[in-house]
């Protein structure tokens, strides 16, 4: 993401406190606020706590609830989270059409070799 973004406009949070990375959200005015890890390593779940961002979503890094009431919207699908599901979320789902998971695969991409299953291998 870093690469899209003018340098001047890039912050690292990394070793900043919850309350330090609320402030300078603020303070920067942001509007939409996405988290994109959920609960996996080097999430920042303590800063969306203390929701700093005017509308806060989570998408992608964590397939489920984050438990927080302070993000508003998780963005999944129907096949993900079907419409009658009893999984009970936190945040309001907001389900794209088709598959909410993006992936193209490289362009090129090398010979696969076969052969493991000649001698009763998978490889």
């Amino acid at each position: 993401l870093k690469s899209f973004v003018p340098a001047e406009n890039w912050s690292s949070i990394l070793d900043q406190s919850a309350d330090d990375v609320a402030q300078q959200i603020r303070e920067d005015n942001v509007d939409i606020l996405v988290d994109l890890a959920g609960h996996t390593a080097g999430n920042r779940l303590d800063v969306m706590a203390l929701k700093p961002g005017t509308l806060q979503f989570t998408y992608i890094g964590y397939p489920n609830t984050t438990g927080l009431k302070s993000i508003d919207f998780s963005i999944t699908d129907a096949i993900a989270d079907p419409l009658d599901s009893k999984q009970q979320f936190a945040e309001e789902l907001v389900r794209l059409p088709g598959c909410f998971l993006c992936y193209s695969p490289p362009t090129r991409t090398p010979e696969v070799d076969w052969r493991g299953h000649l001698n009763g291998l998978v490889t």
